[in-house]
C-alpha cells in the first residue's frame, strides 16, 4: 500500500483487509510523506491487525508511481497487490486472486471493480481493464494508460528485478513523465510471462475530489480529447512510447538469464514493429494529398501492420479507419471507428 495524507478513508480499506477470507501475508505500507494522521492510523492499525504490518516512511516524498514501486520492493512474498489507500476490498479478493495466480501459473492477475461515491454508493462498473474473464498469452495485451488500474492488479514480485524501474517508457501522452507503475508491472507481465483477466468485481473504486487515480483519469480523457484533434500528435506519442519500451527491453536483455533474455529481444522487437507502425500512421494522417496518404496505406498493408492486435498489430478496425481516411478528402477524426483502448 502506498499512502499520502490519506487519512480520511484508510480506516476502511484497512478494515476490508482485516476482513479479506485469505489475510495477506504481510501488509507493507510506504508513507509518502503525509502530513496529517495516515501514520497513526497506519500504526494503530498494525497493533491489532492479524497480519504484520511493516511501516515504511520517506522523508522526501516520491509520487505515487514510486512509492507504489518501493513498496512493492519492500514485501517479502512471492506475489504483491497493489492496494490503494482510498479503496474498500471485497473479502473474497485476494483468496481468489491468488488462486487465479497459482493455478493458472499467471505472471499477474487483474479483475474488475465497482466504482462507488466518496460514501461508497455504487454508480457504475470499471469499464476498462478487466472486464471480460480471458488469458492473454505472453505477448499478447498491450498495456497503456487506461486499461490498467493498479488496484486491481496482483502479481508475481520477481518482474520487478527484471528490468531497472529507471528505464521504464514515458507515459505516452506525457513525454517527460515516467510511466506509472501498475502499466509498468503490466507491460512486464505481458512479455515475460500471462496475464489473467477476471471479469468478476473485488474491489469498491472510490471517486472524491481528492482521488489520485480518479483526477488521472479525469486528465486522461481531457488529453484524449485534445488528440481527438490532433491524430497525428497522438500516433507519434504512442510511436514514441512503443520505441521507448523497446529500448528498454534491448539494454536489459544482456542482464537477463538466457530464456529471459530471448523473451526480452523478442518484446524488443514486437515494440519496434508497433512503433513503425505508428509513425506510419501519423505519416498517413500527416499528408495533405490523398496519393501520398493512398502510397502510405499500400505500404503499410504490405508489411502487415493491420493483423491481430493480440499479435502486434493495428486490427481490422484500424485499417478501416485507414482506408476512409487515404480516400477521403477531408481526413477522418482520431474519435470515428477506433478500437477501445481496453481492447486487445
Amino acid at each position: 500500500m502506498a499512502t499520502c495524507n490519506g487519512a480520511t478513508f484508510l480506516e476502511a480499506q484497512l478494515s476490508s483487509l482485516a476482513k479479506q477470507t485469505r489475510w495477506p501475508d504481510e501488509l507493507v505500507i510506504s508513507d509518502d510523506a503525509s502530513t496529517d494522521d495516515t501514520l497513526t492510523i497506519a500504526a494503530a492499525f498494525a497493533k491489532t491487525a492479524p497480519f504484520p504490518v511493516v511501516l515504511s516512511k520517506n522523508d522526501t516524498r516520491l509520487g505515487f508511481q514510486d512509492n507504489f514501486l518501493k513498496a512493492a520492493r519492500l514485501c517479502s512474498g512471492r506475489y504483491v497487490a497493489f492496494c490503494d489507500q482510498d479503496d474498500v476490498w471485497f473479502p473474497e479478493k485476494l483468496s481468489i486472486v491468488y488462486q487465479t495466480l497459482v493455478q493458472k501459473k499467471a505472471s499477474l492477475v487483474a479483475h474488475g471493480a465497482t466504482i462507488t461515491d466518496a460514501r461508497l454508493r455504487p454508480i457504475t462498473r470499471l469499464v476498462h481493464g478487466a472486464v471480460a474473464n480471458r488469458t492473454y498469452a505472453r505477448g499478447t495485451f498491450q498495456p497503456l494508460p487506461g486499461n490498467v488500474y493498479g488496484f486491481t492488479l496482483a502479481f508475481d514480485k520477481a518482474l520487478l528485478d527484471l528490468i531497472d524501474p529507471a528505464l521504464r517508457p514515458d507515459v505516452p501522452d506525457q513525454p517527460g513523465v515516467k510511466l506509472y507503475h501498475d502499466v509498468w508491472v503490466a507491460l512486464l507481465a505481458s512479455n515475460f510471462g500471462t496475464i489473467v483477466h477476471l471479469e468478476r468485481p473485488l474491489a469498491y473504486y472510490r471517486q472524491h475530489a481528492n482521488n489520485v487515480l480518479g483526477a488521472r483519469r479525469t486528465r486522461r480523457l481531457d488529453r484524449l480529447a485534445e488528440h481527438l484533434d490532433s491524430p497525428v500528435s497522438h500516433y507519434r506519442n504512442r510511436a514514441r512510447f512503443a520505441y521507448q519500451c523497446a529500448e528498454a527491453f534491448e539494454v536489459s536483455a544482456s542482464n537477463l538469464a538466457v530464456d529471459l533474455a530471448l523473451m526480452a529481444h523478442q518484446g524488443a522487437a514486437l515494440y519496434r514493429r508497433i512503433a513503425t507502425s505508428f509513425g506510419q500512421r501519423a505519416d498517413l494522417f500527416e499528408h495533405p494529398q490523398r496519393t501520398r496518404r493512398l502510397a502510405t496505406l499500400v505500404t503499410m498493408l504490405a508489411s502487415g501492420v493491420y493483423t491481430s492486435r493480440r499479435r502486434g498489430g493495428l486490427g481490422t478496425l484500424s485499417l478501416l479507419k485507414d482506408l476512409l481516411s487515404a480516400c477521403s478528402d477531408q481526413r477522418l477524426r482520431l474519435g470515428a471507428l477506433e478500437t477501445p483502448p481496453h481492447s486487445p
